[in-house]
């Protein structure tokens, strides 16, 4: 069963009394609950987990039978100041996602965070063909797509030789992605 991520249901278990947030943005589980649904005390401990894949803390927890996963600065920004604005997301001023002090969360659009991450973080923004972390097909693979398709192959033969989507295939062969290959 995949997690959903939802702050919402955390804030009705910090006004429980099973999750405690302080202001230097630590969040601690202080009640566990069984599948019934009892609430028992346990010793006072970090409820927060860095997720390797993205270096946030995440929070999960079994609510009314449903796992929930929701992000430990969200949740803290929730409990202190309210709602996340629509269309607005959680800055981490520092550029350390595992800092999630009060003094270092501010809401910003998702504009004013890629500004934040290229001028602040020097996270370079123009990767492309292979250099994209999760890229299925590399500059030489995707050369050899775009000749088969120009040599009249099929583009769901070309899926089934290549083994990825027909998005994919359809990118490549419109020049919609890779491109620079293409050229």
């Amino acid at each position: 069963m995949k997690p959903m991520y939802r702050e919402n249901p955390f804030l009705d278990e910090v006004k429980a009394g099973i999750f405690e947030i302080d202001k230097q943005g630590r969040v601690w589980r202080l009640k566990t609950k069984d599948r019934w649904g009892n609430v028992w005390p346990i010793k006072r401990k970090r409820a927060e987990y860095n997720c390797e894949a993205n270096k946030y803390y995440q929070i999960q927890s079994a609510i009314k039978g449903k796992r929930y996963t929701c992000y430990a600065h969200r949740l803290i920004w929730l409990f202190f100041y309210g709602p996340v604005p629509h269309g607005h997301e959680i800055n981490h001023k520092d550029g350390n996602k595992s800092n999630n002090h009060l003094d270092n969360l501010e809401v910003v659009t998702p504009s004013e965070n890629q500004i934040h991450a290229i001028r602040v973080l020097r996270v370079r923004t123009h990767l492309r063909g292979s250099q994209v972390h999760n890229a299925l097909l590399n500059e030489k693979k995707a050369k050899e797509i775009f000749q088969k398709y120009k040599n009249g192959q099929s583009r769901i033969s070309l899926v089934s030789d290549y083994g990825v989507a027909y998005n994919t295939i359809y990118d490549v062969t419109t020049g919609r992605r890779w491109k620079h290959v293409n050229g």
